[in-house]
């Protein structure tokens, strides 16, 4: 019996530096757990700096309360080194996808929304091996309009930033908007878009504060 014991404890021992590493799961489980393992989903990332984009779905109009509902894909990508890692090391792997609520979020509001929140669906967020970050989310917003006299169209604005963080915090670098995606079959024709970065300062705050502010013009059906 003695002798089955040592030789017991000697391959074990030999086990423990020569036999290969064994651990559940795959390269992908390992690289999030890795990742998320002393990551802090409510601290920002360092010099943050984030662009934003809107692509137009469809939108609907109501001619008594002049509110306008849209739907919309936002576009937000940034850097967050901390979800950063070397391919080599996972098997190659370059690309995850992590829940939302797994990782930072640039808090992006609609100021001059109608409603208190905006309505945005919690989809994954594609994270890169070099940390970066693309979140594309499906949005609905509900904002006034001003309509024309004439009641052919309307002017609508979307400002969007961070409710929170500050310009020195979060910098908004650029503000795209995209029309190709919008459906022909919408109530409303949408006729333009352009989109611009602007920086405020407002009497609550020394900081400034980036928001995005879109403009659209909108054909209404006669």
């Amino acid at each position: 019996m003695a002798k089955i014991i040592a030789l017991f404890i000697a391959l074990v021992v030999e086990c423990l530096f020569q036999c290969p590493e064994v651990s559940g799961g795959s390269e992908k489980e390992r690289l999030v757990r890795d990742l998320t393992a002393n990551y802090v989903a409510s601290v920002e990332p360092d010099n943050a700096v984030l662009k934003f984009g809107l692509s137009f779905i469809c939108s609907t109009y109501d001619r008594t309360s002049h509110l306008l509902i849209t739907n919309a894909w936002e576009k937000m990508t940034w850097t967050d080194t901390r979800l950063s890692w070397s391919p080599e090391d996972y098997n190659g792997t370059e690309f995850i996808r992590l829940p939302s609520h797994l990782v930072w979020l640039p808090d992006m509001t609609l100021y001059n929304s109608m409603t208190p929140t905006v309505e945005r669906l919690s989809t994954n967020v594609v994270v890169g091996h070099d940390g970066s970050m693309i979140w594309v989310p499906p949005t609905i917003y509900r904002t006034l309009c001003d309509e024309d006299e004439d009641g052919s169209g309307l002017n609508c604005q979307f400002r969007i930033g961070s409710w929170t963080y500050d310009a020195d915090i979060l910098r908004l670098e650029e503000a795209s908007v995209e029309e190709t995606s919008y459906l022909s079959t919408c109530p409303l024709s949408l006729e333009s878009a352009n989109a611009s970065v602007h920086t405020t300062h407002y009497a609550c705050c020394k900081e400034p504060y980036s928001h995005a502010e879109i403009n659209a013009r909108f054909k209404l059906q006669k």
